[in-house]
């Protein structure tokens, strides 16, 4: 629980969501305190005439919000670390043939781990950011669940599967129970300057460019490694520049005029190779997680059922996980699922609560 004493340092991004976080929690009458993360320096690569994640027109913003509530303004620059973890591992994802999800990554190593861990150690009790997810307490005090948002057209607890016990405990989320109509209503009512600021929806470091674009200018030359593009029988269709330009279950750009539409199906780097087929042919039976992690520190069963979500906007579909040692998964679907991509995380659900997830290492298909 937390209490008026100590701070509560609210993760500001310059929009509105975490703004009206912060603004909810000074009306309950905390102690908050506004933190900015500057993450990305567009200086690594040229993209001039692009903006960069958590540019200074964002942090000014944050800014403006703080002082409109009269709370203190820190910013802490994690640039390092983001560019180490998050940017290498998405580069680094799609050079071998893997879909990367880097906001999970960013939650899970940067804001809930290193942002979180510097605020306990300031003195903080806990951090608030304006994710749609929340927090119910266990049963007979057992451990904290983590719940999809109350607004399912919001809902991003799909990209927190990765927390913990530990991180539950100091992790503040007010606007869970909301829709983002009624967190726009209170943020113009309360005069919050960044009221009407569009939402961003796309990956933050892209800042409107094609990750294509940016893999591109961020390996330089060594990024062009063409190969043959062919389909599901070997025969070759056409050629590539790269196969970090595709992910399963693409359709567009392949660059392969056909008589029907091709969807990539799988992305063979060793080989080079991409090879294409008809959509009936994007579809799976199962498929195998690696880096298990489970909210509640452990499996609910060595088997059992639930609700598997394979990327952001998938339905979750009722299937049958089995544990396969410590940090593995095998997930066998109800029915056949389309275009499980490899890189991506499987999250796993019983109604609205996150039970646990992992990273997808490859899709099953029909024996």
């Amino acid at each position: 629980m937390v209490s008026s004493g100590k701070p509560v340092w609210a993760a500001l991004s310059g929009g509105v969501d975490s703004a009206t976080a912060a603004a909810l929690l000074i009306r309950q009458g905390l102690r908050v305190e506004a933190v900015f993360m500057e993450l990305w320096d567009c200086g690594l690569v040229e993209r001039k005439e692009r903006p960069t994640c958590c540019s200074p027109q964002d942090m000014k913003d944050a800014i403006r919000v703080a002082d409109h509530l009269g709370i203190p303004f820190r910013s802490v620059n994690l640039r390092k670390a983001f560019q180490e973890r998050v940017i290498g591992e998405f580069v680094d994802s799609y050079l071998k043939g893997r879909t990367p999800n880097p906001c999970i990554r960013c939650n899970q190593w940067i804001k809930y781990g290193l942002l979180l861990e510097l605020a306990l150690a300031q003195g903080a009790q806990a951090m608030a950011t304006g994710h749609y997810a929340r927090i119910s307490n266990g049963v007979s005090g057992g451990a904290l669940r983590l719940l999809r948002g109350k607004d399912p057209t919001k809902d991003q607890s799909y990209f927190l599967f990765p927390l913990g016990q530990d991180q539950l405990k100091r992790v503040l989320w007010p606007l869970g129970e909301m829709s983002k109509a009624i967190v726009r209503e209170l943020a113009k009512e309360w005069g919050l300057p960044v009221a009407q600021k569009r939402e961003s929806q796309e990956v933050c470091f892209l800042a409107g460019g094609s990750y294509r674009g940016f893999v591109r200018d961020y390996m330089g030359p060594a990024a062009c490694s063409p190969g043959k593009i062919k389909d599901e029988k070997g025969v070759e269709l056409g050629t590539h520049k790269g196969v970090w330009g595709f992910t399963v279950g693409q359709r567009r750009g392949l660059g392969v005029p056909w008589r029907e539409p091709l969807y990539v199906l799988e992305v063979l780097p060793q080989k080079a190779e991409i090879i294409v087929g008809p959509r009936q042919s994007t579809f799976s039976r199962g498929l195998l997680a690696c880096n298990a992690s489970w909210v509640a520190g452990e499996p609910p069963a060595r088997g059992f059922s639930c609700q598997v979500q394979i990327r952001y906007r998938h339905k979750a579909a009722q299937a049958w996980v089995d544990l396969l040692g410590d940090s593995r998964f095998q997930v066998t679907f109800f029915k056949p699922q389309p275009s499980i991509t490899p890189g991506q995380a499987a999250v796993l659900y019983k109604g609205e609560e996150v039970l646990g997830g992992g990273w997808i290492e490859e899709p099953l298909k029909e024996p």
